[in-house]
Parts: C-alpha cells; sequence; structure tokens
C-alpha cells in the first residue's frame, strides 16, 4: 500500500469538498490551531455545550462530567495548548489540532504518541 503525501492529501480532500485548510498540515497532519474564534462561533459553542449538557447530567458518568469540569471545556472554545496542558497532567494525554479528517496511518501514530486529534473548526449554525 502506498502512502499520500500532505500535499496530495490536501488536493484530494479540496477536490472532495471537504472542510479545512489541509495546504497548512505539517508532515504528521497536524496544523496551528489559530485561536482567533468569532462572537457567532464562541455562541455556536456555548450552544452546543449546553444542549449536550442537559443530556449528559442525567446520563453519562460522573467520571466524564468530573473531566469536563476540570477540563474547563463548557464555557469557550478550548484553547488546544491550555486544554493539552490539563490533559498531560491528569492522563499524560494531550490534543493536537488537525484539519478535519487525517489518514488513518497518522491517526493512529497521533493515538500511539498519547496525541489525541481534534479539527481546529466547527460548523456553523447553518450545517447539520
Amino acid at each position: 500500500m502506498t502512502t499520500m503525501s500532505v500535499a496530495e492529501y490536501a488536493r484530494d480532500c479540496a477536490a472532495q469538498g471537504l472542510r479545512g485548510d489541509y495546504s497548512v498540515c505539517r508532515a504528521d497532519f497536524t496544523v496551528s490551531q489559530g485561536y482567533d474564534y468569532s462572537d457567532e462561533e464562541q455562541a455556536v459553542w456555548r450552544t452546543l455545550c449546553d444542549r449536550q449538557t442537559r443530556l449528559t447530567r442525567k446520563l453519562a458518568h460522573h467520571s466524564y462530567l468530573d473531566g469536563v469540569e476540570k477540563l474547563g471545556l463548557l464555557d469557550r472554545i478550548p484553547d488546544f495548548d491550555e486544554v493539552s496542558a490539563k490533559l498531560r497532567k491528569l492522563t499524560g494525554w494531550e490534543i493536537v489540532a488537525v484539519p478535519g479528517l487525517i489518514p488513518a496511518a497518522p491517526f493512529f501514530d497521533h493515538l500511539a504518541d498519547r496525541r489525541f486529534p481534534v479539527t481546529n473548526w466547527l460548523r456553523t449554525r447553518q450545517e447539520p
């Protein structure tokens, strides 16, 4: 099996209409989070968290709820560096920004290194 270069993968994703800027990927498919979210994006995040919290308070295990609280994920779009610092201290894991779906090999390489890939964008209110 041949592996696709980042540039080839970026072209393929663009051709498929996938969201995310794959042209700025590093060799491991990570990108900068670029913490420059708009007020609207922050509002979308809070709406999403409010809706999910109503369900998770009733249904989720207490360890999940404790983790969300410790990581401070609900009030604003998380700063990946801040979350990673907390995660490393608590679990030895961190999160890394990626532009969207990444190939299986780099995805599992990140997991093997205790790095969880997370997109650096979120949907708009108009997107399903």
